[in-house]
């Protein structure tokens, strides 16, 4: 009897082990399949950090392909979207004297093929479908769909967009409706199909109640068609109307008063609607017919090959200097573009007369290999007369050594050479200091001239006395060293640009590019800290090591009048950079 109850106990014993082991057993099953995404996300944030871009776009399939409706498998998504698609459909815009990118660069690590692009949409759109959210659902087919169009997939496209739609509407999302109501107004419009966009134009028009910026951009779109059907009166009111709303939606929104009219006229509904007020003007006051003759013709060739497809824009009120305007501000100019032809003529007609900014919109891609190239600084509208114009691109001109980073002991001179451009007179050389340790093109920098020459090489003396001259350079996170020590301090990081330049001194090409191309050569030198500290004032030391105040004091103390500029005069640019440095951060 005793025997048969202790087996009796030890199999009640085996059994409860084994069921603590199944609850156990699950539970870890549980935490791992929950920490799981996060483990794996994490990974691919390290990944790409170390620019392991390969691992990365791996790591990322697996995660979707395992966890899709998880918060990871969505930011998987738009890393792929952004990092992966996006560089293949970036755009820049570039004018006289500014550029302005939507991306960093060209970077072949980034891109995916395209036999391999539908699998990865599918993929991503299953992580959209199997969200818990169904909001992040429908954001996740919005931008799935631009992205499918920026690729010209425009089945893909229009698929995603009515996916984004539908799921909208059903969950009752006024406002996302007519958002993507106003996607698809351009996108069928920029396709040709006017019938379609025309449609869902008429939807908003229903359902906006002109209290938000986007119904301002709906007039402003319907003003846009009414020209085009020539209902110039109609189409004035609409504008009118949506230049009024901008203005009302920054009072009601953001509390601005009524002197906002200056900041009304970065918005893009504003610039639409002004444009389309002028345009009408020029028609009333010219006639249509006349009107259609007054325009400029602008050819665009690379090589003395035309370059068909892109975008060209004339922009009023021209300024100099660099522009930092969202590239919405460009979109939104919906009057005096074209598209480049097959000859590479943008013909731009029924253009008021006067002066304009000559704006271009690239894929990035068809800069790829581009030196910097002459844009004229206005275009000229003349009644009676189509001004001609030639822009010609051609390749960069080609550093041939050093390639890379080469360090170089503090003071010693430094050599560059590259290959004779064809049609070249000169060449001007520019410095680039980099203001941090990044020392990469995509980083922050600036630069000024070194001189010129009519040789393929230059040699930079780096101890010149003119080079110790401090540069005028301030930041509101610490004291650059340049603008006390000069250009070629210890630590430095600096490359050159080579201008190619004509007989009139003009820029025919360059080495660096309008965009960050890694296939390029960038040659990197970097000074190295000496190890004889005594080529360095005391308060040179302290500097370069970021004790500000104990350089100060060192230079101050420094009476012995040695070295240039001087240690009182090296203290007193201290000082100005610690004064901006100050007023920066209260």
């Amino acid at each position: 009897m005793n025997k048969r109850i202790k087996r009796m106990t030890r199999r009640s014993r085996l059994a409860i082990l084994f069921m603590i082991a199944v609850v156990l057993t699950a539970s870890v099953y549980l935490i791992v399949a929950s920490v799981s995404p996060v483990l794996l996300k994490n990974r691919i944030d390290r990944e790409l950090d170390q620019e392991h871009f390969q691992t990365a776009l791996d790591l990322s399939i697996k995660l979707m392909q395992q966890y899709p409706s998880t918060k990871q498998a969505r930011e998987s998504a738009y890393i792929v979207k952004r990092q992966y698609f996006g560089n293949s459909i970036a755009e820049i815009t570039i004018g006289s004297g500014f550029s302005h990118s939507n991306f960093s660069g060209i970077d072949e690590r980034f891109t995916i093929p395209e036999e391999d692009r539908d699998t990865l949409f599918s993929l991503m759109a299953l992580v959209a479908e199997k969200q818990v959210n169904s909001m992040w659902t429908q954001h996740l087919y919005r931008d799935l769909g631009e992205t499918a169009a920026g690729f010209k997939e425009y089945d893909l496209a229009e698929e995603l967009y009515q996916l984004a739609f539908d799921g909208y509407q059903s969950r009752g999302e006024e406002y996302w409706m007519n958002e993507m109501a106003i996607i698809q107004m351009k996108y069928f419009r920029d396709r040709g199909d006017f019938d379609t966009a025309r449609k869902f134009l008429e939807y908003l028009l229903e359902h906006v109640d002109d209290a938000l910026m986007m119904d301002a951009e709906v007039h402003a779109w319907n003003g846009m068609f009414l020209v085009e059907a020539e209902q110039y009166d109609e189409a004035y009111t609409e504008f009118t109307r949506a230049k009024e709303l901008v203005t009302n939606s920054l009072n009601k929104n953001i509390g601005i008063d009524d002197g906002s009219v200056a900041y009304s006229q970065d918005q893009p509904p504003y610039v639409m609607a002004e444009q389309g007020l002028r345009f009408i003007e020029m028609i009333r006051e010219n006639g249509a017919v006349e009107a259609a003759n007054l325009g400029a013709v602008v050819t665009l060739t690379r090589n003395g090959q035309p370059v068909e497809g892109v975008r060209g824009l004339l922009w009023d009120e021209p300024e100099e200097g660099t522009r930092s305007m969202h590239t919405d501000f460009y979109d939104a100019i919906k009057f005096n573009n074209a598209v480049s032809d097959s000859s590479g003529q943008l013909v731009f007609n029924s253009v008021p007369t006067g002066k304009y900014d000559l704006i271009f919109r690239f894929n990035q891609y068809d800069l790829q290999g581009v030196g910097a190239f002459e844009i004229p600084k206005t275009i000229d509208v003349i009644a009676g007369s189509f001004q001609q114009y030639t822009i010609e691109m051609r390749d960069k001109v080609t550093v041939t050594s050093p390639t890379g980073l080469t360090k170089l002991p503090f003071g010693a001179p430094f050599h560059v050479s590259w290959e004779e451009y064809p049609g070249a007179e000169s060449y001007r050389i520019d410095y680039v200091y980099y203001t941090n340790e990044m020392g990469s093109l995509g980083s922050s920098s600036f630069g000024s001239t070194l001189g010129e020459t009519s040789d393929t090489s230059f040699t930079i003396d780096a101890s010149s006395a003119d080079y110790r001259k401090p540069i005028t350079v301030y930041s509101s996170d610490e004291v650059n060293p340049s603008s006390i020590l000069g250009l070629f301090h210890p630590e430095s990081r600096i490359t050159v640009k080579i201008f190619a330049l004509d007989k009139d001194g003009n820029t025919i090409s360059d080495s660096y590019g309008l965009i960050y191309d890694k296939d390029s050569n960038y040659p990197l030198w970097i000074f190295e800290y000496p190890e004889d500290e005594s080529l360095l004032m005391q308060g040179d030391r302290l500097l370069i090591k970021g004790d500000y105040e104990k350089a100060m004091e060192a230079y101050l103390a420094d009476e012995s009048g040695v070295g240039t500029p001087s240690a009182q005069l090296k203290a007193g640019y201290l000082k100005g950079s610690l004064m901006y440095l100050e007023l920066e951060n209260n």
